[in-house]
């Protein structure tokens, strides 16, 4: 039969877990900080300002508004706590979430946030409404790109699929770990949640200026 444990029990292993991740933990909010600042890493949610209002529409915004706030404020934890894919997906999330903001709030439509809008279809769109520079080599529409190709790449299993001796055999930098023994991570998902916080940040300054630090 299986032992069930009980309250204290489960408190005292999450504590133990807790204790020993504790100095990776650290190290990764001091990364962050470090690229980000400070008052990006505990006080920073975009400011976007939605209109106030009981209405259909007000209502969207500010929806939309407490969406990306918390989709980027989880990507930041998850990145702390070791959760490198869910950083990544989580940023895009955010990253999207700011875009159809910002088609609604231009083009006024049902069309712009309609739930088939995908994230790299956002991306065009908002090109072509100058939401975001009508430029592909423009560095903010090359940061939201790159956190799209992210996003796609994880969620697709594109490596898993296409590049499978890399995944499992690859050289010792692709495969170098990071963290304690119970806690290791192919340091390619590492870079790559850390790389999709600074481009999602650089695109939403650029969405919500009124956000970027004084």
């Amino acid at each position: 039969m299986m032992a069930v444990l009980n309250f204290g029990e489960i408190s005292d292993k999450l504590k133990r877990g807790d204790e020993i991740s504790l100095k990776s933990r650290t190290q990764r909010y001091l990364e962050l900080s470090r690229v980000c600042g400070e008052y990006r890493m505990i006080g920073f949610y975009p400011k976007i300002e939605s209109p106030d209002g009981d209405d259909v529409t007000s209502q969207r915004f500010q929806a939309l508004e407490q969406y990306i706030q918390s989709m980027w404020n989880d990507a930041f934890w998850s990145y702390i706590h070791g959760s490198f894919p869910a950083c990544i997906l989580l940023a895009a999330s955010a990253l999207e979430g700011a875009l159809k903001y910002r088609l609604f709030e231009v083009i006024g439509d049902e069309r712009a946030i309609s739930k088939y809008l995908t994230l790299d279809k956002c991306i065009k769109r908002s090109m072509n409404e100058n939401i975001l520079p009508n430029d592909k080599k423009h560095r903010i529409v090359r940061a939201a790109s790159r956190v799209q190709k992210m996003r796609d790449g994880l969620i697709h299993a594109n490596r898993e699929r296409w590049q499978p001796e890399i995944v499992l055999f690859g050289t010792p930098r692709e495969h170098e770990v990071t963290g304690s023994p119970d806690m290791r991570f192919i340091r390619e998902y590492k870079t790559g949640a850390r790389m999709g916080l600074i481009h999602t940040g650089r695109v939403l300054g650029h969405l919500f200026p009124q956000s970027r630090p004084y």
